[in-house]
C-alpha cells in the first residue's frame, strides 16, 4: 500500500537536518500463520507531485503574479506590452524551439518581465540560457536552484543539473555527510559542472562522517584525465572536510581548468602549519594568499547585495579573471549562463562574512602548471608570504642544503653571478 501524499511540501529550513528517505519508511515485521514465516512490511511513500515536477516549479509561488490589472493613468497598454505579459504568463509552456529566431534584446525584456512577475522556473531559465547562450550570460541572469530536502535519488537531480552542450555551467553545493559515496563518486556525470564546494559542518549534531576522501578525489582525477568528465571545473572548494591532505594538489593536476582551490577548516591545510604543505603547493603551481588578505578578497566575493548571500557563483568570474591574467597554460574559455544548485543542506560559507576565521581559511590560485626537474628551478614559498604582501614577485629559490626542496634548510651562500649561471 502506498502513501501518495498529494499536499504541496515546503522546503525545510537550511538549519535542519534533511529527512531521510530511509527514515521515512515504515517497516512492519508479521508472520504467516499458516506457514509461520517471518516477513517484513515496508510502506515506502512516493514524492508528491510537487517533489517530481522540481524542473517546472515556480521559484516563490505564493507571491507569482497572475492578475494584470488596467494600465491605469498611462492609457491603453500597447501591443508590445500585451505580448510582454501575455508571453510571461505562458512562460511554463516555453521551450527552446519556441524561443528561436527572438532577438536577444527582446529575449532579455521578456525574461525581465517574467522576474518582475515571479514567475520565474528553472525550467524557464533552462530555455533561455540553451536558446541565448552568452547573450543571456549577466550576472544579473544567474539563477539559484535550491533543492533543501532532496526526496529524490540524486541521479535524478544530475540529469536536470546537466547541460550536454555547456550551454550553461552549474555551480553545487553539497555536503558529503548527507551524499553516499557512489552519488558523489557520480558527480562526475555533471558535464557542465564548473564551481564544486563540498562543505560539511552543520550546526545541527552530526554524527555521521564525511564521504570525501582520497579514493572519491582519485576517481575524479581520472575521469578527468580521460577527458570524459570535470572538464569545465574551475573552482574547487572544501569546507570541514578532515580528510582532505597534501595528496590534493598532485590530483588537482589532472583538472585541465582548476585555477582557484579554496579551504576552509580543513585541519591539514590551514596557515599554521603551511610549512606542512607549502612546498608540494609550489611544486604544482599553486599560490596562496596570506590569511588576512586572501579572507578580504573572499569576503568580497561571497558577500554580493546582488545576489543571494554566501553564493558562490562570484568564484566562477574571479576564476574567469584569473584566467584571463594567465594567458597561457589555461583555459579561458567564454562566458555561458550560469546555474547555482545548494543540494541538500551544506554549510553556506557566512563565517567569512560574519566573523574574522584567520588562519583557517587559505586561497590558493594557480597563475602557470610549474613542473619543476631541480631544486633551483623552484620559487621559494618560505619567503612567499611577505613577498605577497609587499607586492613584490616571488623570486627563485637558490638550491638548498640536506634535502632538495625543503624550504626550512637555509640557501647556500653564492656569488649573484654563479646564481644567474645556474638560473640560466
Amino acid at each position: 500500500m502506498f502513501n501518495n501524499h498529494k499536499k504541496r511540501r515546503r522546503p525545510e529550513s537550511y538549519g535542519a537536518p534533511p529527512r531521510s528517505r530511509q527514515a521515512e519508511q515504515l517497516r512492519l515485521t508479521d508472520f504467516d500463520r499458516e506457514s509461520g514465516l517471518v516477513y517484513d512490511e515496508v510502506e515506502v511513500p512516493v514524492p508528491s507531485s510537487y517533489d517530481m515536477s522540481w524542473i517546472s516549479n515556480y521559484k516563490t509561488p505564493d507571491i507569482v503574479k497572475s492578475r494584470f490589472l488596467p494600465n491605469e493613468g498611462r492609457g491603453a497598454r500597447s501591443l508590445y506590452e500585451m505580448a510582454l505579459i501575455k508571453t510571461s504568463k505562458v512562460s511554463r509552456d516555453l521551450t527552446p524551439e519556441a524561443l528561436k529566431g527572438l532577438p536577444a534584446s527582446i529575449a532579455q525584456l521578456v525574461w525581465d518581465k517574467i522576474v518582475e512577475n515571479h514567475a520565474e522556473t528553472y525550467h524557464i531559465w533552462r530555455a533561455f540560457a540553451t536558446t541565448f547562450g552568452p547573450d543571456f550570460a549577466g550576472a544579473a541572469n544567474r539563477y539559484m536552484l535550491g533543492i533543501k530536502a532532496p526526496t529524490l535519488d540524486y541521479s535524478d537531480y544530475y540529469r536536470g543539473l546537466e547541460s550536454r552542450t555547456a550551454s550553461w555551467l552549474t555551480c553545487l553545493r553539497i555536503s558529503p555527510k548527507q551524499t553516499k559515496v557512489s552519488d558523489l563518486v557520480g558527480l562526475s556525470k555533471i558535464t557542465n559542472l564548473t564551481v564544486l564546494d563540498l562543505s560539511d559542518g552543520q550546526l545541527y549534531m552530526e554524527t555521521r562522517e564525511s564521504t570525501f576522501d582520497h579514493r572519491v578525489m582519485r576517481s575524479w582525477s581520472e575521469l578527468a584525465r580521460a577527458r570524459t568528465a570535470f572538464q569545465h571545473l574551475r573552482v574547487l572548494m572544501l569546507g570541514w572536510q578532515e580528510k582532505t591532505g597534501t595528496w590534493i594538489f598532485d590530483l588537482l593536476d589532472d583538472f585541465p581548468s582548476v585555477n582557484l582551490f579554496v579551504t576552509t577548516d580543513c585541519h591539514a591545510i590551514d596557515h599554521k602549519n603551511h610549512r606542512d604543505w607549502e612546498q608540494d603547493a609550489w611544486n604544482h603551481g599553486w599560490e596562496f594568499m596570506p590569511s588576512k588578505r586572501g579572507v578580504k578578497h573572499l569576503r568580497t566575493l561571497l558577500n554580493d547585495p546582488t545576489f543571494y548571500n554566501a553564493n558562490v557563483s562570484n568564484l566562477y568570474y574571479e576564476s574567469f579573471r584569473i584566467s584571463k591574467e594567465a594567458g597561457k597554460g589555461l583555459r579561458p574559455g567564454s562566458e555561458s549562463p550560469l546555474l547555482e544548485s545548494w543540494l541538500g543542506t551544506p554549510r553556506a560559507w557566512t563565517h567569512i562574512i560574519d566573523d574574522f576565521p584567520g588562519t583557517k581559511t587559505v586561497v590558493f590560485q594557480r597563475k602557470e602548471a610549474i613542473k619543476p626537474t631541480k631544486p633551483s628551478a623552484m620559487r621559494n614559498p618560505s619567503n612567499h608570504m611577505a613577498e605577497f604582501t609587499n607586492g613584490a614577485q616571488p623570486k627563485r629559490a637558490v638550491e638548498s642544503n640536506g634535502r632538495s626542496g625543503d624550504p626550512r634548510r637555509r640557501p647556500l651562500k653564492q656569488s649573484v653571478a654563479n646564481l644567474l649561471a645556474e638560473m640560466d
